[in-house]
């Protein structure tokens, strides 16, 4: 939100109480990086003992970061401000206040962006509304908005959780979103993926993740509207169905593209399954505008910028403690080659190795 001619925002990386063996150098070079990546020019490290002692402890940190500078130059001087373009979380400034409207707790609501899983399977995340393809609307968000404005959300791609559906059908909108909510479980359910283009070879599929352990109701959807397509529907433990649909998608008249999700629609993203149906589910939701995405099966964070001067940069790591190899990469561009640096600013020429659609 700061003006573009801001160009000096520095990330407060904060290893309070500055005791060496509660964080690892090479975490604190990674948490520099993912903060420039994120939308900082640069970072001011508060990283040093408070005591009046030799600081001899803190030369392995300090060669860790000298040695990484020339990365950190890299990535502020190749993204600078260029805004960054992918998958947003709706917020505005009224979000702080229209949660839990419905009790009167809306002081301790707390920061509406909830930590979705979609940012850690290989989905490009992106902070502001003008610059989305693609928006997550999550319950009592949709007061922040006026009724145009929530009619114009409808009208890209949203996705959003059977909770918010409600409330926007109760607000009068039930022909822009195609399903409402029927009932809703609270143990016992399973997932389980309809056969549906967006499921491809996963049809069939089930995704388990114990209300019983990890309380969310598992909500049953009806389909209202003509165009509307079941993804998923709900079994018990003994394998009956006992609801037709969970999760669907549907077009409306406006031309935006709508998921609802009534099963653990925030997390549990982290199988092969589901983490590859939430990839197809938002490229279509986008009509293959999403900038890109790691279309293979790792734990990756992924930042796009707009393309700048004919040239698109973007950022991404690897968030697992494990080697990530065969890394596959989808770029919305017409570039056959594009140039890739590590940590070390180590160069390497990579070329396309064919094309799925636009990407």
């Amino acid at each position: 939100l700061l003006p573009a001619e801001v160009i000096s925002i520095q990330s407060e990386i904060e290893n309070f109480p500055y005791q060496r063996l509660k964080k690892a150098a090479n975490i604190v070079a990674l948490e520099t990086c993912s903060h420039i990546a994120a939308g900082c020019t640069g970072a001011a490290f508060n990283v040093l003992s408070m005591y009046n002692e030799p600081l001899d402890e803190f030369e392995p940190l300090v060669c860790k970061l000298q040695k990484t500078r020339p990365f950190f130059d890299l990535l502020a001087k190749s993204l600078g401000r260029s805004p960054i373009t992918g998958i947003q979380t709706f917020w505005n400034k009224n979000s702080y206040i229209t949660g839990r409207l419905d009790n009167g707790n809306w002081t301790s609501s707390g920061n509406p962006l909830v930590n979705h899983e979609f940012y850690d399977i290989g989905l490009p995340i992106c902070y502001s509304n003008k610059h989305s393809t693609v928006t997550i609307l999550g319950k009592d968000n949709i007061y922040a908005l006026s009724k145009d404005e929530i009619r114009s959300l409808l009208s890209g791609g949203v996705y959003m959780d059977a909770e918010t559906l409600r409330q926007l059908n109760e607000m009068g909108f039930g022909e822009l979103t195609g399903f409402e909510v029927t009932g809703h479980e609270d143990k016992d359910r399973i997932e389980k993926f309809a056969s549906q283009p967006l499921n491809g070879e996963f049809a069939g599929r089930e995704r388990d993740n114990r209300q019983s352990f990890w309380k969310s109701s598992a909500y049953t959807l009806r389909k209202t509207g003509e165009k509307a397509q079941t993804l998923a529907g709900l079994t018990d433990y003994s394998g009956i169905q006992v609801s037709e649909c969970t999760m669907g998608i549907f077009e409306n008249k406006l031309g935006g593209r709508i998921c609802v999700a009534g099963y653990y629609p925030w997390t549990f993203m982290e199988n092969l399954s589901k983490s590859s149906q939430m990839k197809s589910v938002f490229r279509w939701l986008s009509k293959d505008n999403l900038p890109g995405y790691i279309a293979s099966f790792h734990k990756i964070n992924l930042w796009i910028r707009e393309p700048q001067n004919g040239k698109i940069a973007l950022a991404f790591t690897n968030s697992s403690f494990d080697r990530a190899e065969n890394i596959v990469l989808m770029l919305k561009t017409d570039l056959i080659n594009i140039r890739l640096y590590d940590m070390d600013c180590k160069e390497t020429i990579i070329r396309s190795s064919g094309t799925d659609g636009v990407y």
